[in-house]
């Protein structure tokens, strides 16, 4: 089957799959075997049942009835009025008169996956506030054989080209045994009863936090729970610091004036942007989550620390920035802090936060110190330590000594910001 430019549609979709962008990326290999060994290439199937294709095929040649086009509209508006019964009820003769005679119609109908393949085409070209080709497709892994494929196929037969840029493949909710959650099991939570128990921000932050999105996510009220208590952190934080907050920080802000406490607030915020914006354009979720959490336990050590009143910039530049990185995960609690905070529309209309790579470096690191691959101690050195004297503080740590005594050192391995490692004999 030729696509219209040469290359058969095989050829062509191949060539889509290429092109897009996969999250995670197994997903390429997957769909990419699939299309390659796709058996069939036909849209309908020969079933009594399903989305039927209102056509009229002549008894002798085969060929549709002349007046096919205007035949599927009318048929299109007897089924919207009438349910898709109303086709199936169907006497030839009403639409053809003495024509019926003539013509066969057909019982075939649609592929299943070939309504929700050319949402693409009904929705993202119909609507002008949605954006053609798609940013992202998600769906469960079942979906290389169903929607992914099917909206691959149908926007390279009519489009030349995939209706999605990348695609993003996720578990599914299972049960505390690992059960796939069904009816005839017994084992469902649905989501609205999730969320009139926890809300549904609640229940966003468990299922992006408890696992990589890839993977299945086991349904527990225990991880529920512990997203509930980290929104009432989060809200209780917002609370203490919303009087000193003043929105125009930016301006006031000045890093020579700050506290110690001020000071490591600021690494602690600006690392925490550089890492959540990382995390979210690789779709890990979970790790954004863990960072948000990491931020927090820092802002509740900075209230109970000495500071000063130049802090309160510090503190306005965390919470806010605290407030924007929550809103992909927790919508609904973010838009009230920031409600809250005095501040004017959405979150997701807000300005993302930029992160500085000067405050975000730290002013030491934590180095591991190895003998012959062994960990024997950690070290503590400025950032800027040059390598010789990074090795020479490993080398001068009493239980490095004590594994070195009486030996030759052979060579030391040093991994810039990581680790040391001695090897002796």
């Amino acid at each position: 089957m030729e696509a219209g430019n040469g290359k058969t549609l095989r050829e062509q979709a191949m060539a889509a799959v290429d092109a897009t962008q996969f999250f995670p990326s197994w997903g390429r290999a997957r769909l990419e075997a699939m299309i390659r060994n796709r058996p069939d290439w036909c849209v309908s199937r020969q079933r009594n049942w399903g989305v039927p294709m209102p056509f009229f095929t002549h008894k002798e040649t085969g060929a549709l009835h002349p007046r096919t086009a205007e035949l599927l509209e009318i048929v299109a508006k007897r089924v919207e009025a009438a349910g898709i019964e109303a086709w199936f009820a169907l006497d030839p003769a009403d639409l053809l008169g003495e024509d019926a005679a003539h013509y066969d119609k057909t019982g075939h109908t649609l592929d299943v996956w070939f309504d929700s393949g050319v949402t693409h085409a009904c929705v993202l070209k119909r609507r002008p506030e949605l954006a053609h080709p798609a940013d992202l497709y998600l769906e469960g892994s079942d979906q290389h054989r169903g929607w992914f494929q099917s909206s691959l196929l149908t926007g390279c037969a009519t489009d030349g080209r995939a209706p999605y840029n990348a695609l993003l493949t996720h578990g599914f909710v299972v049960d505390g045994k690992g059960h796939k959650m069904s009816k005839s099991k017994g084992n469902v939570v649905t989501p609205e009863e999730a969320v009139e128990k926890f809300g549904a921000d609640a229940l966003r932050v468990f299922e992006m936090f408890v696992a990589p999105f890839e993977q299945d996510v086991v349904w527990t009220e225990t991880g529920a729970q512990g997203a509930v208590r980290f929104l009432h952190r989060v809200f209780k934080l917002a609370s203490d610091l919303q009087a000193s907050y003043d929105p125009d920080w930016r301006g006031k802000i000045v890093q020579d004036d700050l506290s110690q406490a001020g000071r490591d607030l600021r690494r602690t915020t600006h690392q925490t942007i550089r890492k959540v914006t990382d995390d979210l354009a690789r779709t890990a979720f979970n790790t954004s989550v863990s960072e948000l959490m990491k931020m927090v336990n820092a802002m509740n050590v900075f209230l109970k620390a000495e500071r000063n009143p130049a802090d309160d910039h510090a503190a306005s530049e965390a919470l806010e920035s605290l407030v924007l990185m929550l809103s992909p995960v927790a919508p609904h609690s973010a838009d009230e802090i920031w409600s809250g905070l005095g501040r004017i529309g959405f979150t997701f209309d807000a300005e993302w936060p930029s992160f500085d790579p000067s405050l975000a470096r730290e002013d030491v690191l934590t180095i591991a110190v190895q003998v012959n691959g062994k960990l024997r101690d950690t070290i503590t050195v400025p950032a800027d330590a040059p390598k010789e004297a990074v090795e020479q503080a490993a080398l001068a740590s009493p239980r490095v000594a004590a594994h070195t005594e009486g030996k030759t050192i052979r060579k030391v391995i040093f991994v810039p910001g990581k680790l040391v490692n001695v090897v002796a004999s």
